[in-house]
């Protein structure tokens, strides 16, 4: 499967950076943003997103809609969107999708063609977003445009409870099986992270004297102190020549006496998250309560497990979020760290076990 999203709104790209941002492997310098699965180029006025992963579109497609107020009903809102899709995958059979058009303009069962058209539509209250789809299928491969129209208008609170409903998947669903094989989990490595603001003077300081190799990253204006692998610090400079410092370290033993004593006294950092992610994880909610001792919580879709770290299953998501938090101390935060990491892993592989 292949999926191609254009857009011109260039402000949704801070969206997109966000969403993405704590994915293992993630990078964004210039006019590119890359991670498995997923790359965004950003051209002068549009950005084009290209993965091979039917998820992360879905992920994306509601953030790159727009609420504002209404003309002349400053009161309430309406969404907007110029989102364009373009998306190429192996095609059901003929049957099975004719069922499905709202007009039929071609069909050859001897040679595997067709053309058509169809819609569907997701109302919350007065407010409705309607997606058309011109789907061609030749030789078992279907390809299929995808645009979005909004109507109408209501409180933004309907507008963000309709977005919620926009599913790509819906759609693909129509001309393809390919969203609904089972793919295997998505492990990301535990990750140490943090985002503090510190001053100029402190940046400098920890700079001139800092482990690790410095580098400049020019697209994002960024220092980058890059260790090992994909253990790296970012400093970015931010509103009222504020620096944000980001943090992450894949490997504890990264932090050496020396550079927890720099990132406290320098830096000012007093804690350091501990963070791991398992996406595309199918449990149910008798595994989550009865054998993996996980507990209901009042938000709708959440479950949650406390131990020596807080393990949130968002069934919705199909996502598990496994996060403690660490004072940051010289005394032994490394064997701290270490010590969560393998109790994470020990969880996430009885998790794993469940949901094989």
């Amino acid at each position: 499967m292949r999926i191609e999203i254009l857009t011109r709104q260039m402000e949704k790209k801070a969206a997109l950076l966000t969403l993405w941002a704590a994915e293992p492997s993630f990078y964004a310098a210039g006019d590119k943003i890359t991670l498995p699965g997923m790359e965004v180029d950003a051209g002068p006025d549009y950005l084009l997103l290209t993965t091979d992963r039917w998820e992360m579109a879905e992920q994306a497609v509601p953030l790159l809609f727009s609420i504002a107020p209404a003309a002349y009903a400053p009161a309430l809102s309406e969404l907007s969107t110029d989102l364009k899709i373009l998306v190429t995958a192996a095609a059901r059979p003929l049957p099975e999708i004719i069922q499905c058009l709202d007009v039929l303009e071609h069909l050859d069962v001897e040679r595997g063609e067709l053309a058509g058209h169809y819609r569907r539509q997701w109302h919350s209250r007065d407010v409705s977003v309607t997606a058309p789809v011109s789907l061609m299928v030749q030789g078992g491969v279907a390809v299929a445009k995808i645009k979005f129209s909004t109507h109408f208008r209501d409180s933004e609170h309907h507008c963000r409870q309709l977005l919620e409903q926009v599913s790509l998947r819906r759609l693909l669903t129509v001309f393809t099986t390919e969203t609904s094989r089972r793919q295997p989990p998505r492990t990301a490595p535990p990750a140490i992270t943090n985002r503090v603001p510190v001053t100029p003077e402190n940046c400098s300081r920890f700079l001139n004297c800092c482990p690790g190799t410095v580098r400049y990253l020019a697209e994002p204006e960024a220092y980058r102190v890059q260790f090992d692998g994909q253990n790296h610090l970012t400093f970015q400079s931010g509103r009222d020549k504020e620096i944000l410092l980001d943090i992450y370290l894949e490997d504890p033993d990264c932090l050496t006496v020396k550079l927890v004593e720099q990132l406290k006294s320098i830096l000012q950092v007093k804690e350091l998250t501990l963070q791991c992610v398992v996406s595309g994880l199918t449990l149910e909610p008798q595994q989550l309560l009865g054998k993996l001792k996980f507990q209901k919580e009042p938000e709708y879709y959440l479950f949650s497990r406390r131990d020596d770290f807080l393990a949130r299953y968002d069934i919705k998501k199909r996502e598990m979020t496994l996060t403690a938090v660490v004072a940051l101390s010289p005394e032994n935060v490394t064997g701290r760290l270490k010590q969560l990491y393998r109790a994470m892993e020990q969880l996430t592989g009885e998790v794993l076990a469940c949901g094989a």
